[in-house]
């Protein structure tokens, strides 16, 4: 009996132990990020930077970090590549960093946010989140993603010297016939629409995954239903049993992520190349 309660206290010890683990490491701020990028200025003032900025499929903490895969390349090497993604972010929460931002000048700045906005006109459920974790004062919509989306672009253009890209939120979820799914491609037509407006690039990611879905011909597609266990559990297994981000994927159905949400590997790597081809492509001159 002793032995028995002994082994079950260990195991729920380990049990909560490792889930601590996996919520510090999916919940650590980017080391590498905007308030560091500013103090690294001061010491190196003719470094040139690239600012990321965005939620938590840019923070890469909860899924497979693209930001790192452009770290990561040579060619980049002599560059300061900043991850300024926080979890659940919206737009609103892009409003305040803009001053830093500013302050920064940074060479380029990749923006990837909206799917948090979209996510929280889903139902009530979804706003109540939203709103006790940020004490949202309105309530989110199409209107007030633009609104906040286009008052963002339109300071770093008048403000910065910086080369701005946009990049389309990614499908939420896999199939094409649910409504999580054709909200975000509304969501992503607006960015569209945002971006031709003010004459900046976009990176047209929920495009590309959209062409891959139907060239892969994986049936049955699986939807975004709310349910924020199979993130949590995806975390626990990519931090303690070592499983891929692609292998994840990939027992939840998905082709190119992880939980509805978030990107896999597969995915990260897609987008990844799109912004090291974007950024080859600008050399970095900037506006005069």
């Amino acid at each position: 009996m002793y032995t028995r309660f002994s082994k079950t206290g260990i195991l729920i010890v380990y049990a909560f132990f490792f889930s601590d683990c996996a919520l510090y490491f999916a919940t650590k701020v980017p080391p590498q990020n905007l308030k560091f990028g500013i103090e690294q200025k001061k010491t190196e003032p003719d470094r040139k930077s690239i600012l990321f900025l965005g939620d938590s499929i840019t923070h890469g903490a909860v899924s497979s970090n693209y930001v790192d895969f452009v770290r990561k390349d040579p060619k980049l090497s002599s560059y300061l590549v900043l991850n300024e993604g926080i979890n659940s972010r919206l737009t609103y929460q892009l409003l305040p960093l803009l001053e830093d931002v500013v302050e920064l000048q940074p060479e380029m700045i990749f923006i990837l946010i909206g799917t948090n906005d979209l996510i929280s006109t889903l139902g009530e459920e979804q706003f109540n989140r939203y709103k006790k974790l940020w004490k949202l004062t309105e309530r989110p919509n199409r209107d007030t993603y633009q609104k906040n989306l286009g008052q963002i672009l339109d300071t770093l253009q008048k403000r910065t010297k910086a080369k701005i890209v946009l990049i389309s939120v990614p499908p939420l979820g896999e199939d094409p016939n649910s409504n999580p799914y054709q909200v975000s491609k509304d969501y992503a037509s607006i960015d569209h629409k945002i971006a031709e407006e003010r004459k900046i690039s976009i990176i047209p990611l929920f495009e590309i995954l959209e062409k891959g879905l139907s060239a892969s011909g994986r049936s049955p597609r699986a939807s975004y239903t709310g349910n924020y266990g199979i993130m949590y559990w995806a975390i626990f297994q990519y931090y303690n049993f070592f499983r891929t981000w692609d292998g994840i994927a990939d027992s939840n159905g998905f082709e190119f992520l992880t939980d509805s949400i978030h990107l896999n590997d597969k995915g990260g790597k897609i987008l990844s190349d799109l912004i090291i081809k974007e950024i080859a492509s600008k050399e970095f001159k900037t506006k005069e």
